[in-house]
């Protein structure tokens, strides 16, 4: 009987021990997973910074390449002007010197014609 009851008892003790080796077991899982999970978020964070900073960047630069382009655009349109505004003074003063000539020559032509 007492050998019975010894038997039970190492199967309790050897039963507390496998149990108590499993929590331990299970505890060091749980810690390594946290450890992994929270390098995962670290490094989650770190890709999502990264990618909001190239981003920032990428930003930047196309809105310095709009201000440029908006420039020359500027730059463009004022000297456009200014030629359009050239080409007509030349259409409008070769218009008068035309009309000129043609009072001219029709003047002479009535003188030749006595007119």
């Amino acid at each position: 009987m007492e050998q019975l009851q010894a038997e039970r008892q190492r199967a309790i003790q050897q039963a507390v021990a496998e149990a108590s080796q499993e929590i331990a077991q299970l505890k060091e899982t749980i810690v390594a997973m946290r450890g992994e999970l929270e390098r995962m978020h670290f490094e989650k964070q770190r890709a999502v910074q990264q990618a909001v900073a190239e981003s920032a960047g990428e930003i930047q630069q196309l809105n310095g390449a709009i201000r440029a382009l908006r420039e020359q655009l500027e730059r463009q349109r004022f000297e456009h002007d200014g030629e359009l505004q050239d080409l007509r003074r030349a259409a409008r003063d070769e218009h008068r010197q035309l009309q000129e000539t043609i009072v001219a020559l029709r003047a002479q032509i009535e003188a030749r014609n006595g007119g």
